[in-house]
């Protein structure tokens, strides 16, 4: 029996994109001779390598085959998402003010959100301003599995608090009095 050797091939894609074509090449034919292989790659979506194999019989017809594995690589997602905290107004009421919303910008990829939590200090009480600041942040998936870590271009922009200057009214009362008394 002749070798033939059957090089399952890198491929790469970006978090969130369909897999390529996985595919191999083989060597060692003679003719238009051919041998039956099927290509897989191991499970996962994450940022990282994956292990792309070729298999098959060891022995095809007239030749040994020997298969040799391959990498998928899957890069981060390099698309800008930007988080913005939102802004909150009101007048004076001696209640503290706080604003946990937030919106952003950029395309997740689908079945994937992202969760904030607020700087504890985004409260304001009196007249005034205070940055709505964004403490942390996370991008799940749908399972609930953070997935913040497939996403490489995220920046966050603090949001404003403003109490303003609550309206006051003082009346003075009318009052009388008979000519020469206090």
């Amino acid at each position: 029996r002749a070798n033939v050797t059957v090089n399952a091939n890198d491929k790469s894609k970006v978090y969130g994109a369909a897999d390529p074509i996985l595919d191999a090449t083989v060597t060692g034919l003679v003719g238009e001779d051919t041998i039956s292989y099927t290509t897989s790659r191991v499970a996962g979506e994450a940022v990282g390598t994956y292990a792309i194999t070729s298999t098959g019989e060891a022995t095809q017809g007239n030749y040994n085959v020997t298969y040799n594995p391959g990498t998928l690589t899957i890069t981060a997602n390099a698309e800008a998402i930007v988080i913005n905290a939102n802004d909150a107004v009101r007048d004076y009421n001696g209640l503290p003010l706080t604003e946990s919303g937030f919106n952003s910008t950029g395309t997740l990829v689908e079945g994937d959100h992202i969760v904030v939590a607020m700087t504890p200090e985004s409260t304001i009480t009196n007249f005034g301003t205070q940055a709505n600041t964004i403490a942390s942040y996370q991008i799940l998936n749908a399972a609930g599995e953070d997935v913040t870590a497939n996403y490489s271009n995220i920046t966050t922009n603090p949001g404003t608090l403003t109490i303003n200057r609550a309206n006051v009214t003082v009346n003075a009362n009318d009052k009388s009095k008979v000519y020469g008394a206090a």
